[in-house]
């Protein structure tokens, strides 16, 4: 055994708890063997005691109680730490120092190497736990390799502010080779509490190490981040502590150190590094999520609330009033409420006028394929086989132009996209579910909070859920879904009756409703409540796919939704527009490789890809097509296609003038093939965003694009409204720039650095328990909610007109 180990196994076993002043005279006989030498040292607090040492000496340092030479008179309960000088130790023989006492064994060494710079001197505290029961005398033992003497100082110093009282604000300035440790024992009926760390110093790093009191602690890395809770930081830290995390009956140590700049910032930031970091800090009290139980209570009754007072109003008459502002001038606006909705059948009678009316307003549309309708039990059939809608030449199509298929063909197609939303909510919720509460435990067991991108500043824990108020914010979605479900059941139900009582008015007059695609909105909107709150268990980079996943769907099921309002036998087979989907998401998945190669030629191949399938889709919307895959793989396809640019080119002069047949379905076109191409561009070469929000903001484009170019052609055409989707229309846009104001004023940063990151962190702003995100996830609950109902009741007011006057646009 090496010699100072073994003397400093023979001196802890002289001391005990009831040691209280040791003097240098007890070891002056002690013979270690030949060549070896030992100089036992008196250090007075407060002034620095010089020494030096060579191989197979050592020095042993004796705490003294002799306060005189500090500014106040002291009492042994006093904590210390010790100030170590060494200019000519190296680091390949540093100069090491043990300090010890009965219970606790503290080792560093100079000179300090620390971010690549050395240092010859270092701060370190002495670990006491404060308790009654415990005086030991503090020994520091002094030894080093070299052959060389080398010399160094030692000074010890008391500290005034150790221990913390709760809501006591102290500062204090710490550098890389000066960390920082307090004491804090929880006080009585408190056990939830915040330590919370602030910083004015700019483009510095620091790392918050919350460790249970006892001894040894750590105040050097990486020993700091075992065993502890703990966080980086550059401006702000807030660590939430609850007693039954800690294992020590005494309290916690709060250490603070300096650290490597690499840990606070991006790899690409350079600036000079600042020596030194001026702290303040303060232990709050924190009341336990389960005591805001009004906080808890209020959005579940305010959702609950609103959800079925939108119920009572979708289903009352009044609020379908038709009213068509282009008539006003020449007509009364006022519309009998008999008007055949599907929330107001009317009568026979009734029927037989309104359809006399409706024969006198305007010309019959032309029909472009030769069928013949028979109403048997609710089936349309047709004499001839349906042509390729291709080679339409006609420029006025009206929605019985594209109703050909039988109804309940179509209503079962269109069911399988909820069946399939439900499926798809399973099979990848589940797993999700598990992976990020895996990480939250993983989170909790290793202390790392750098692992989860929380608000640190308003986060509310209950149970193993570190944020459970930003989980419990997504209620919204659960209950404005179920509500959705709900308003489709009892249209559905509405509209299941009038077909059986009055089949000629629900097969001949207004938009043909199919329900699948809403009762798989209404899914979609209950499922996006769990994942996100999923995601917010943990959110990070890599957990924000799940978040985002039935963002996609949403968007592009109000799309879908949209064009078979107009277009109901031209859809997208539900288990291909599912496939679409599950690629997007495989794509951002691999997209979260940040700043490599794969991460940039994955975003330009999911860019084009996504581009390329706009495209087919604005084509098949120009030519009236069906979006069968098959169609575009096989080649007469694009026969068909070359065929119809030689009927489009008007020949005259030598094809000096080119003309489309249907001007304004080719300019919506053009604007939406050009508008996705420009903002796939600038979104690849310009954002830096990570894949899965340039794929989310190409689908909301196309979504917002779609719908306004639609809301264009209603006021084209002069189509009436009715007084709920007008509203509808008022709240949904009212609402979206409500929410994406609370979205922009971001409160975490997933794409820097956790310590960047928690510079974003906000105070609460409702109820003590809701930051602004939280209000974003009730804000945007509402506003998919009544984009929902519009997209449901946009057409209501052309209820009263028949079928083959209703213009598809």
């Amino acid at each position: 055994m090496p010699l100072p180990v073994l003397f400093s196994v023979i001196l802890l076993s002289l001391t005990t708890t009831q040691i209280h002043l040791v003097r240098s005279e007890m070891f002056m006989d002690l013979d270690l063997g030949s060549g070896a030498g030992v100089q036992v040292i008196d250090v007075k607090p407060c002034v620095e005691e010089p020494g030096s040492v060579k191989r197979l000496d050592m020095d042993l340092l004796v705490l003294q109680e002799n306060f005189t030479e500090c500014d106040n008179t002291r009492k042994r309960e006093t904590f210390f730490r010790v100030k170590t000088t060494s200019h000519n130790a190296t680091v390949e023989d540093p100069l090491v120092f043990v300090a010890r006492d009965s219970n606790n064994v503290q080792t560093w060494k100079l000179p300090l190497v620390k971010h690549n710079n050395v240092y010859n001197y270092s701060y370190h505290t002495l670990c006491q736990v404060p308790s009654p029961n415990v005086t030991d005398v503090i020994f520091i033992d002094t030894f080093t390799s070299s052959k060389t003497t080398v010399s160094y100082g030692a000074k010890i110093e008391p500290i005034d502010d150790f221990v913390l009282e709760i809501n006591q604000k102290i500062e204090f300035r710490i550098h890389p080779n000066e960390p920082q440790v307090r004491f804090f024992k929880f006080p009585t009926g408190s056990s939830d509490v915040q330590v919370v760390v602030t910083s004015n110093t700019t483009n510095s790093c620091a790392i918050v190490s919350v460790q249970n009191a006892s001894c040894p602690f750590s105040d050097i890395e990486p020993e700091m981040r075992s065993l502890s809770i703990y966080q980086t930081m550059t401006t702000d830290s807030v660590i939430s502590i609850d007693e039954h995390q800690t294992t020590s009956d005494y309290g916690l140590f709060i250490v603070i150190a300096m650290t490597d700049p690499s840990h606070c910032f991006m790899a690409d930031e350079h600036f000079q590094t600042p020596s030194y970091q001026d702290i303040q800090l303060v232990v709050e009290t924190q009341k336990p999520a389960l005591e805001y139980r009004f906080a808890l209570a209020l959005p579940f009754i305010a959702f609950v609330t609103f959800g079925l007072i939108m119920t009572c109003l979708v289903s009352f008459p009044c609020c379908h009033i038709i009213w068509n502002p282009f008539v006003c001038g020449r007509k009364s606006c006022d519309v009998s409420i008999s008007r055949p909705t599907c929330n107001s059948p009317i009568k026979e009678n009734e029927t037989a006028e309104l359809t006399e009316n409706d024969d006198d307003e305007s010309d019959s549309s032309h029909e472009l394929i030769e069928v013949t309708h028979s109403l048997n039990n609710g089936k349309f059939t047709s004499k001839h086989k349906q042509k390729k809608l291709l080679d339409r030449k006609e420029k006025s199509i009206k929605i019985t132009d594209l109703l050909n298929t039988e109804y309940d063909v179509l209503e079962k197609q269109y069911s399988v996209y909820a069946w399939n939303t439900v499926t798809v909510g399973i099979f990848y919720g589940l797993p999700a579910f598990q992976f990020v509460l895996t990480g939250e435990l993983i989170f909790r067991a290793s202390g790392n909070q750098d692992t989860c991108y929380f608000n640190f500043k308003c986060s509310r824990p209950l149970g193993s859920l570190d944020a459970f108020n930003s989980v419990w914010s997504n209620l919204g979605y659960v209950i404005l879904g179920l509500i959705f479900i709900l308003i489709i059941a009892i249209k559905h139900y509405k509209a299941r009756q009038l077909r059986l009582k009055q089949p000629d008015l629900y097969f001949n007059y207004g938009i043909p409703h199919f329900f699948g695609i809403y009762y798989a909105l209404g899914i979609a909107l209950i499922l996006e409540g769990f994942m996100s709150s999923c995601y917010h268990i943990c959110p990070s980079f890599e957990d924000f796919q799940f978040d985002s996943a039935f963002m996609y769907i949403i968007s592009g099921l109000l799309i879908v939704k949209i064009f078979q309002t107009r277009h109901p036998d031209i859809h997208a087979n539900a288990f291909v527009a599912f496939l679409c989907f599950a690629i997007v998401i495989f794509l951002t998945l691999v997209g979260i490789h940040e700043d490599t190669i794969l991460y940039w030629s994955v975003r330009v191949i999911l860019v084009c890809l996504v581009l390329f399938t706009i495209t087919l889709i604005w084509l098949s919307f120009y030519f009236y097509h069906d979006w069968h895959m098959s169609d575009w793989i096989d080649c007469g396809t694009y026969k068909e296609i070359w065929q119809w640019y030689k009927g489009w080119c008007l020949v005259s002069n030598k094809c000096d003038s080119l003309k489309p047949r249907h001007m304004g379905r080719f300019t919506k076109v053009i604007v939406a093939v050009v508008g996705n191409f420009v903002l796939g561009l600038i979104i690849i070469s310009v954002s830096h965003k990570e894949v899965a929000v340039v794929v989310l903001a190409l689908f909301i484009a196309n979504f917002l694009l779609y719908t306004a170019l639609y809301l264009l052609s209603k006021l084209w055409f002069k189509e009436p409204w009715t007084l709920m989707s007008l509203v509808s229309l008022v709240a949904l846009s009212v609402s979206w720039l409500f929410g994406f104001y609370l979205l922009l004023d971001v409160t975490a940063r997933r794409e820097v650095p956790p310590a960047q990151s928690r510079e974003f962190n906000r105070d609460c702003i409702i109820l003590d328990f809701y930051d602004t995100h939280d209000l974003w996830h009730f804000v945007s609950a509402v506003a998919l909610f009544f984009t929902f109902l519009f997209v449901l009741t946009m057409d209501d007011g052309l209820q009263t007109q028949k079928r083959n006057k209703i213009n598809v646009f």
